[in-house]
């Protein structure tokens, strides 16, 4: 097994373990303090489940002052998201613990699919790579899929279709992108 296809089972399991985490930790504060705790362990748990998430992914992220904000910006309305669907429910049905567990699932869904997103490799950052590996790619102007080997001018990933003077074109345009 690849180290891609370990980390990629090991992101699944936290997605699956967060709730555990949730009533484990709402158990033990119903224990312990015998009080409503249920902001509190949704707290808790996503910021465990935060950072489970960044351990897993830390060193595997091109880090930028860009891919920082934007993970800043993710989690900030990921928080967001949860708290007006909270809000939403807990309204609604008048059931604060079932507001909360509403939050913390939005608030999970935005946090992984957002990161996903924010920190997915640019087609420049993808042509750089390439080119540090020896690869002189061509890559997909729209998607900077590897076209190399390809019999036809179509992207596989995207399924743009271009010239070979497009393809040339923007080979030169990237190369220089790059120097």
């Amino acid at each position: 097994m690849t180290r891609v296809v370990a980390r990629l089972i090991l992101c699944l399991v936290a997605m699956l373990v967060a709730p555990v985490i949730y009533f484990v930790i709402l158990v033990i504060l119903i224990e312990a303090v015998n009080i409503r705790p249920w902001g509190k362990a949704m707290a808790l748990t996503a910021l465990i489940t935060t950072l489970i998430w960044l351990s897993l992914w830390l060193g595997h992220v091109r880090w930028s002052a860009v891919r920082l904000g934007r993970t800043i910006g993710v989690f900030l309305a990921a928080v967001a998201a949860g708290a007006v669907v909270g809000g939403i429910v807990g309204a609604l049905t008048k059931e604060e613990e079932l507001a909360w567990v509403c939050a913390g699932m939005v608030w999970a869904i935005c946090w992984f699919a957002g990161t996903t997103l924010a920190w997915r490799e640019s087609p420049a950052e993808r042509m750089r790579r390439l080119r540090m590996l020896g690869v002189n790619a061509i890559a997909c102007p729209n998607c900077g899929y590897n076209l190399t080997g390809l019999r036809e001018a179509r992207c596989p990933e995207c399924g743009g279709e271009f010239t070979i003077d497009q393809l040339v074109a923007s080979a030169i345009e990237q190369r220089g992108e790059l120097d």
